[in-house]
Parts: C-alpha cells; structure tokens; sequence
C-alpha cells in the first residue's frame, strides 16, 4: 500500500514529555499530510479516552494509529487495537518508554514520520489478565504497589523523580506477601514474594527483568523473586541492572502460556507500568495479537 493511501489516526496524550506532546504530533501530521497520508489527529481528555479512540480507528479500518505517549497511552491504545489488522506506532514520550526502547523508537518528529511511513511492521504477542491487555510486563507485589502509590499521588505529567516518594512509601509500608505461583499449571515448589511476567525483555531503565523474553515467541517469560525484605529487594534491584539476577538460587526463571497468582491477602498488581488490580489474577499469552511498527 503507497503512503497516498494510508490513513493515519494519531492520539495524543497532552500531558505526556516535557509539555510539547502536541507540538510535536503536530509536526508529524504536517510531514505525514506532506507525504500523501489522511491524518486525524486527536487529543486524549481523559484516563481510557485512548481504548475508545484506538477502537473507532480499528472499526474504520484505519492503516496506523500513532500514540504521541508513554507506556499507559500505549497500554489503553493497545485495548482498542487487539486482534484488529490496524498497526501500533509510538512516538515515546513517556517516563520509561519500556516498548520504545523494546522497538528502537525515537521521539524526534522526523524519525517519527519516517517510522510510521517505512517502519518495520511486526506481529507481537499480548499478555492478557483478564479482560485486559498488556504488551511489554505485569508484576505482582513491590513494585506493582509503588505503581498503586503513584495513581495516588500523581498529579499531571511525571518523570523519574516522581518515583521517589511512591518508592519510599513502599518501602515504609509494604508487608511482603507469599504468593502461590503457577505456571502452565504447576507450581513454584517454594514460596515467592515479587513476580514479574514479561513479554519483552525491557522493563524501565535501568533494569531489566525478563532478559531472555522474545514479544513473538508465543510465550511468557516468569521471574518469580524467592527472597523476602528490604535487603534482598535491594540486592536484587541492583542485580536486575546488570542483568544477572535469573543466575541466582533464590530466583525462578521459567517460560510458560499461563501463569496464575494468587496469596493469602489481595496483593498489587501492574502491567505495563500502572497499576491495574489485585491477586488472584491470571495472565495467559496471545500469540500474534497486534501490528506494530518498529526500527528492529
């Protein structure tokens, strides 16, 4: 299909980046309307306005939709698009940015034209809990409740500083869980106390979690945390930088379809960096759910 019939919706998220992220969706459309394509470009009002946009863009058999976000936009967008033939591109202008370093995406409007006109398009894997989607990670327990901490707290746009008093209320206050860990149906033999269930290998600078998931192999990569505390919480945080915590005796690194969790008490939940809900969940694979353009 040429550019002069792609048919383009952007979704902006205004108060993504550092306050610009409808000037630079706006300069895209403009080297987009320049290169022959039919651009609507619209501005989120709300938390889940994306899911609502991405789903009317889908039913018109839009060619591309292109979020102008983060990861939660990117995550909402992904809702609406799932299982439909309308490819994902992302301008990163988040926090973390965990797909775009995942799809080697760049945030400068003429890489992000030049992106969406000659992308590399690829079919990835979903996750799904639930009724819900997610393309990069979901986690159960520490920093799913920071994830909680920083719904709380949030106010307009974040950056990594924003992080600093949602984690040190985390580690005031969160009382280590066991959790009950199944993967495709059998169980962790030891009790564990953070998972994290990831689709890439990126998690959020600058750690890395699930270093040998691949979005495309039709399976979910499990690092399931065995040591309980502060101490072992920091041990491992500085281990997941390198990365070479899945070498370690007191953590479970496996590869499965279906992975259920489930504790004692309701324990916190994220994907793809937001706080989402609370044990018992269960998260399966979608193989071959969703388009996305990438650079890789």
């Amino acid at each position: 299909m040429g550019s002069a019939r792609r048919r383009i919706c952007i979704i902006v998220n205004p108060i993504s980046g550092q306050g610009d992220a409808e000037i630079r969706a706006r300069e895209v459309e403009n080297r987009l309307v320049e290169g022959g394509c039919e651009v609507r470009r619209i501005v989120t009002q709300r938390a889940g306005h994306a899911v609502e946009l991405a789903r009317e863009a889908a039913a018109i058999r839009t060619d591309i939709v292109l979020v102008c976000g983060g990861d939660g936009t990117v995550n909402e967008t992904l809702e609406g698009l799932a299982g439909s033939g309308t490819a994902l591109a992302q301008m990163p202008l988040g926090t973390a940015n965990v797909l775009g370093h995942e799809l080697g995406l760049k945030a400068a409007p003429r890489r992000v034209t030049e992106l969406v006109l000659r992308g590399r398009r690829r079919r990835l894997d979903l996750g799904r809990c639930g009724p819900r989607f997610f393309i990069c990670m979901a986690s159960v327990g520490f920093d799913a409740y920071v994830t909680q901490q920083m719904a709380e707290l949030r106010k307009g746009a974040i950056s990594y500083f924003s992080y600093v008093r949602p984690i040190l209320k985390a580690f005031r206050d969160y009382r280590f869980e066991p959790l009950r860990v199944e993967v495709d149906g059998k169980p962790i033999d030891t009790p564990v106390y953070n998972i994290v269930v990831g689709n890439t290998r990126s998690y959020g600078a600058p750690f890395t979690m699930t270093p040998l998931a691949r979005p495309d192999d039709g399976r979910l990569d499990v690092c399931a945390f065995a040591g309980c505390g502060k101490l072992w919480l920091a041990l491992y945080m500085a281990a997941t930088s390198v990365p070479v915590h899945h070498r370690f005796a007191s953590v479970r690194y496996l590869t499965g379809r279906r992975v259920d969790v489930d504790a004692a008490s309701p324990v916190p939940v994220q994907f793809d960096g937001d706080f989402k809900t609370r044990t018992p969940v269960r998260f399966e694979v979608v193989p071959n759910a969703i388009t996305v353009l990438s650079n890789r």
